[in-house]
């Protein structure tokens, strides 16, 4: 008899999530830049607001169904933090 799979406690696995780097503002909405170089221009209410995105920093936005941008639930990575020292 061939031993039971025990089931596992790790979370399910998740999309991947959307990174885009906070290029600039022009005329109140963001202007987004992919990993390919190409840019998304989105209103400023949709991006976070504490902390609100500098240029230079990372946006996470998850990916829900149908792998459409979770932008309400969209986290930053400021640039700062990610230079090595």
């Amino acid at each position: 008899m061939p031993p039971q799979k025990k089931p596992s406690l790790a979370p399910p696995p998740r999309p991947a999530d959307l990174v885009l780097m906070f290029d600039r503002v022009a005329l109140e909405v963001a202007v987004l830049v992919d990993e390919r170089g190409h840019h998304l221009a989105l209103p400023l209410d949709r991006l976070p607001r504490n902390p609100r995105p500098s240029p230079g920093d990372l946006i996470r936005v998850p990916l829900g169904e149908a792998r459409r941008p979770m932008w309400e639930a969209a986290t930053v990575e400021r640039a700062a933090e990610r230079r090595p020292r």
